[in-house]
């Protein structure tokens, strides 16, 4: 009896996200998202083409040093680079609970750090972001370990 050829989609994510050393997107997650930059000759309409070689309306993403934080990113037409960057950007710049900043001692000393010469940002408090020490550039996004068709995303110190 043939069951057909159903073959496992592999699923790879699109260069511009994938973990692989010095991605070619430049992010500061502590800034605005129009500061977001792309390396040289990387054309901006890259940054909506598919985030997924099989194009998915959905994709989770966690964060592996705060394991409570996660990230659905949606899109009926199907989950662009872009998206993927702008839902990561929205859930780090969300306000930070006293247990979150516990994980990371130093949050407090980030937040003033990154709000001393905007009087505006520090009357909003510690936000995620600020738990990420000195981390806080986009450096990729890898398939979690722990769980299938889920993706890690990590951060580095500078781009």
């Amino acid at each position: 009896m043939s069951y057909g050829s159903a073959t496992p989609r592999i699923l790879a994510l699109n260069p511009l996200l994938s973990y692989t050393g010095r991605p070619p997107v430049y992010f500061n997650m502590s800034q605005h998202i129009q500061h977001l930059r792309l390396s040289h000759g990387c054309p901006p309409a890259l940054l909506q083409a598919h985030a997924l070689n099989h194009p998915s309306n959905q994709l989770h993403i966690h964060f592996p040093a705060f394991p409570h934080w996660s990230v659905e990113v949606t899109n009926s037409r199907g989950v662009t680079v872009y998206d993927v960057l702008v839902r990561i950007h929205e859930t780090l710049n969300r306000s930070v609970s006293p247990q979150e900043a516990s994980v990371n001692p130093l949050a407090s000393e980030y937040f003033r750090a990154r709000t001393s010469a905007d009087p505006r940002e520090y009357a909003q408090g510690a936000k995620r972001v600020d738990c990420l020490g000195p981390n806080v550039f986009f450096a990729g996004l890898s398939q979690s370990r722990d769980v299938p068709n889920h993706w890690d995303v990590h951060f580095c110190p500078n781009a």
